[in-house]
């Protein structure tokens, strides 16, 4: 079967990295199920929402992790 195309809000990789959200688990088993079944059709507009995101809400620390965390979402799926 042939993967389709998924695009998500950059509200579902933010509350997969901030452990504290309330859906937070529920992102991360989203993202998880990504790879091999989904092509993920994103604007590079989502790394500045998410990263900066998380940079002014979290640390600069977790914003630098969330853009690897983000190569590797859209390198692999």
């Amino acid at each position: 079967m042939r993967p389709r195309i998924l695009t998500l809000d950059a509200n579902v990789f933010i509350a997969a990295l901030k452990a504290d959200e309330k859906y937070s688990d529920d992102c991360v088993n989203i993202l998880r199920k990504l790879p091999g079944k989904f092509v993920l059709a994103e604007p590079s507009i989502i790394y500045q929402e998410v990263c900066g995101t998380l940079a002014k809400r979290v640390s600069i620390d977790v914003a630098r992790r969330a853009e690897k965390f983000l190569d590797l979402c859209f390198i692999q799926s």
